[in-house]
């Protein structure tokens, strides 16, 4: 970490010579001019000539070459660089093909450059905010989440029966999405705290989710609390050792009789008909839940205006083919989960196939680099990279009607501009929090065995 911290505080050309030495600049350029021409070649109809290729593959070149040099210069993983390109470029291609237009083709390379940007605010952010002594730093995260939720309240625009929404200047942004990688950094901050004891490792990021929950559950926007939840979790069971985790088994238990009693609340709001604006949220949340659960279990019961997203999935998937589909079957709402099924109708099954298989390297050579590094920075950047990785877990399945729709949009696939510049900035700060200036250690591990926490010279 101090050694990050003199990169942020280099003023000298010389002392840059070693970051330079790592950078192939050949193989950067031939990487991003590839990624670069697929995405132009994707998303670019033919009838619009020249202009319309090189208005696409130009910024996109000088995107992908920035991430590549990145990349190459910190000693992070080319493979999991890739993998995170593969999902940018695939990600604009399909929003392209929606909406061919330069003024999307602008936005979408706008947010892309926004997500760089936030990415290296990021880091250089944390990095100082670490230096603060962790008390004060969790009462800032808390306090700044609090008056995400209470602006979204106040300026919140609701679609789609969810409040999610801000609209400032012309442009909506989706706060769930800030308040989700707020929520992820304080769970990982609390959860890898050695200097916590082992019992308040695993009570105090179950408030910090019931706090999420409780706002989540207000503007009934249940998809991201799932996947807050789950990467709570997973988290867990990677930072906390042994002793920590028996309790962290019990606390699950406890939060699962939590979330029953919540459902039973809501179910009794619902069939009471409640006229009280908490309980009349309780009871249209329980209805919403139970009509996605019955388009799974028994669509029977369900008219057709209500099992149409069901039917379209069942459509799309009946007509795919490996290489695209030779019927175009209309998929509704695309800025969801439902989006699996727009790659899977334009680029074929085998499109679907790669991507879950670039997922998982995705996934795995990220654990596997930030690993070797032992401090809060990787810790927070591997639980980015399950939140993503669970993410799209959920609205892969969701979308093929494995498990009922829950709304959630895949990372960088769906339509929304607001995703795409969150996601591109927590790849941007893992690519730096793999950060490498001597021969990597072995993995320190603690004495259950899991990933090694930063010491107190942090």
């Amino acid at each position: 970490m101090k050694q990050f911290g003199k990169m942020l505080e280099l003023t000298c050309p010389d002392n840059m010579l070693p970051y330079l030495k790592r950078i192939r600049f050949d193989i950067a350029f031939l990487l991003s001019l590839l990624f670069s021409v697929v995405t132009a070649f994707l998303c670019t109809n033919k009838d619009g000539g020249i202009d319309a290729y090189m208005s696409i593959a130009l910024p996109y070149f000088a995107i992908y070459l920035f991430v590549f040099i990145l990349s190459q210069a910190v000693g992070s993983s080319i493979t999991f660089t890739c993998s995170s390109v593969y999902f940018i470029s695939l990600g604009v291609s399909l929003q392209l093909i929606l909406n061919p237009t330069t003024a999307n083709a602008s936005n979408l390379c706008l947010y892309t450059f926004l997500g760089l940007l936030l990415g290296i605010v990021l880091t250089v952010a944390m990095y100082y905010l670490l230096k603060v002594k962790r008390k004060k730093l969790y009462i800032f995260f808390t306090v700044t989440t609090i008056l995400l939720y209470v602006s979204l309240f106040i300026l919140g625009v609701s679609e789609g029966g969810t409040r999610a929404w801000i609209s400032l200047f012309g442009f909506e942004f989706q706060m769930t999405e800030i308040t989700k990688v707020f929520a992820v950094i304080q769970i990982t901050l609390l959860t890898s705290d050695e200097f916590l004891s082992d019992k308040k490792r695993v009570i105090y990021p179950a408030l910090i989710v019931l706090l999420h929950a409780f706002f989540f559950v207000s503007i009934s926007e249940l998809g991201t609390l799932l996947v807050i939840g789950f990467t709570y979790i997973l988290t867990s069971f990677i930072f906390l050792n042994k002793e920590s985790v028996k309790f962290f088994t019990i606390t699950i238990v406890v939060f699962l009789c939590i979330t029953a009693l919540i459902t039973l609340t809501c179910y009794l709001c619902y069939k009471s008909n409640a006229q009280s604006s908490i309980f009349a949220t309780l009871g249209s949340i329980f209805q919403k839940v139970k009509h996605r659960v019955m388009l799974i279990t028994d669509p029977s019961t369900l008219d057709y205006d209500s099992t149409y997203q069901l039917n379209q999935i069942k459509n799309c998937l009946s007509v795919a083919k490996w290489f695209g589909s030779e019927v175009n079957i209309y998929v509704p709402v695309i800025e969801s989960d439902l989006v699996v099924l727009h790659l899977i109708s334009t680029f074929g099954l085998f499109s679907f196939i790669a991507t879950v298989i670039v997922q998982m390297i995705l996934f795995h050579s990220g654990l596997t680099r930030l690993t070797k590094n032992c401090n809060s920075l990787s810790a927070i950047a591997i639980s980015f990279i399950s939140m993503q990785s669970i993410n799209a877990l959920i609205s892969t399945a969701s979308a093929l009607a494995i498990i009922p729709l829950v709304g959630l949009g895949y990372p960088f696939l769906s339509k929304g501009g607001t995703g795409l510049s969150v996601n591109t900035a927590m790849i941007i700060f893992s690519i730096f929090s793999m950060m490498q200036f001597a021969p990597s250690k072995a993995i320190a591990q603690t004495k259950g065995g899991k990933l090694c926490r930063e010491s107190a010279s942090m």
